[in-house]
C-alpha cells in the first residue's frame, strides 16, 4: 500500500474556470511550468512556492484529478512523507481563491 493525501477544494463561481484548468494539468501529471504559471496569474509568486514544493517531493505523482461542480478532487501518491505534504499543501492552497480546503491521508490500496 502506499500513502496518499487527498485534497479537496471548492472553488467561487469567479474561479471555476482556474480551477477547472488545473485539475486538467494534474490530470496529465503536468506539474511543470504551465501549472506554476497558472497559479502566478491567481497570485503572484505561488509559481515559485509550487516549484519549491515539487523540489521537496521529487517522487510527488498525481494519481488522479477532476473539477466536477465546483470541486476540484486530486489524489497524490505521497509515500512516507504524506503528511508532510499535507501541511505544505495546505499551506500553499489556503491564500489561493477558494471557498473551502479539506486534505486527508489516505492508502491507495495497492499491495
Amino acid at each position: 500500500m502506499s500513502e496518499t493525501v487527498q485534497l479537496q477544494l471548492i472553488s467561487p463561481d469567479s474561479a471555476s474556470k482556474l480551477w477547472q484548468q488545473v485539475a486538467l494539468l494534474l490530470q496529465d501529471n503536468s506539474t511543470g511550468a504551465k501549472l506554476q504559471d497558472l497559479f502566478d496569474e491567481v497570485l503572484a509568486g505561488a509559481g515559485d512556492t509550487f516549484e519549491e514544493i515539487l523540489e521537496q517531493f521529487p517522487d510527488l505523482w498525481v494519481e488522479q484529478a477532476e473539477f466536477e461542480h465546483g470541486k476540484l478532487s486530486v489524489e497524490f501518491l505521497a509515500g512516507p512523507e504524506a503528511q508532510e505534504l499535507a501541511e505544505a499543501l495546505g499551506s500553499f492552497f489556503k491564500p489561493l481563491p477558494i471557498k473551502d480546503l479539506d486534505i486527508a491521508l489516505g492508502c491507495d490500496g495497492a499491495d
